[in-house]
């Protein structure tokens, strides 16, 4: 198993925008992929913070490829976002079940 984590910062102007595309669009971009075990995002709890993340879980690193590309090890970002985010951070883990 893979795990992908993502993270990204939004714009502060742009929070409103983001929220909505973030938990529509991007959730269900990730989860359309075969291979695709489970994904669960998050976003700020106080208001207050401009962080978001999306951890996705996958079969193995073909079924990542085959949402990713070859870049795999870059975050993949919608064009309908590039405008929204101010930073992002992405890392990758062999996972396995506890």
């Amino acid at each position: 198993m893979i795990v992908r984590v993502f993270r990204c910062r939004v714009h502060p102007d742009k929070q409103k925008q983001f929220e909505p595309f973030f938990r529509g669009k991007a959730v269900s971009n990730v989860r359309a992929h075969k291979g695709l075990i489970s994904i669960f995002s998050g976003g700020p709890m106080d208001g207050a913070s401009d962080a978001y993340l999306m951890v996705s879980i996958w079969k193995d690193l073909d079924s990542l490829k085959a949402f990713t590309g070859e870049n795999w090890q870059q975050p993949y970002i919608d064009p309908a976002e590039a405008d929204l985010i101010s930073d992002v951070t992405l890392e990758h883990y062999e996972g396995g079940q506890v």
